[in-house]
């Protein structure tokens, strides 16, 4: 049986933070970040368009709307949040892993290896170049980047998903069911990836537990 490849949903992983600079844009951030994370994305996306309009160079806002513009596929859209990011800090390591995840560049390896070298607790950055190795096939290295995204952002499910992806490939069935089921527990919104795909492929990997049933 061939694993699930690594699908582009997972893009939406991308680790946004909340850091608001006063109380009203802490509620409102926070209100927006409750909503996407509970899969409801056309009012996270207005809730952080509110936010956008009253402070058009927020960070956490336009951050937010680009991981929801991945997540709707609108790879033009996520690159002009992403960008409008990168003017406020060229070394943003969020927008620069999110760019990556959109343009699947194999020259993108040495600038996030240098921006990991700034940003060693990024784990963006490594979810980021774990997806760059993965659409490379080099799956030993798309492992201990994705190893490295799940210790520094152990609540984020896509991490842990791919990390089971790449166990998949390897060989390693026991580990890989170990670790889907462990993304599919986390995803508990259910819009990070494909549940039915990753249940089927437990399926294939464990029949003996599927036919005693």
């Amino acid at each position: 049986m061939t694993p699930t490849p690594i699908a582009a949903s997972e893009r939406a992983s991308i680790h946004i933070e909340r850091r608001p600079s006063s109380l009203v844009l802490h509620t409102r951030l926070s209100s927006a970040w409750q909503t996407w994370h509970q899969g409801d994305l056309a009012s996270a996306q207005r809730q952080y368009l509110d936010v956008l309009h009253t402070e058009p160079r927020n960070r956490d806002a336009l951050l937010g709307l680009a991981a929801i513009a991945l997540q709707q596929n609108d790879d033009r859209l996520a690159s002009n949040y992403f960008g409008r990011t990168l003017a406020l800090d060229p070394r943003d390591p969020i927008a620069h892993s999110g760019l990556t995840l959109i343009g699947n560049d194999e020259s993108a390896e040495s600038p996030l290896k240098l921006l990991l070298e700034q940003h060693p607790d990024s784990a963006a950055l490594y979810f980021a170049l774990g997806k760059l190795y993965g659409e490379q096939s080099r799956w030993s290295e798309a492992r201990d980047a994705f190893k490295h995204a799940h210790r520094l952002a152990p609540d984020e499910a896509a991490p842990l998903l791919d990390l089971a992806i790449c166990l998949d490939h390897l060989n390693q069935p026991r580990a890989a069911t170990e670790n889907y089921l462990r993304a599919l527990q986390l995803d508990k919104s259910g819009n990070t990836f494909n549940h039915g795909a990753i249940t089927l492929r437990l399926q294939q990997l464990n029949p003996e537990r599927h036919d005693s049933h």
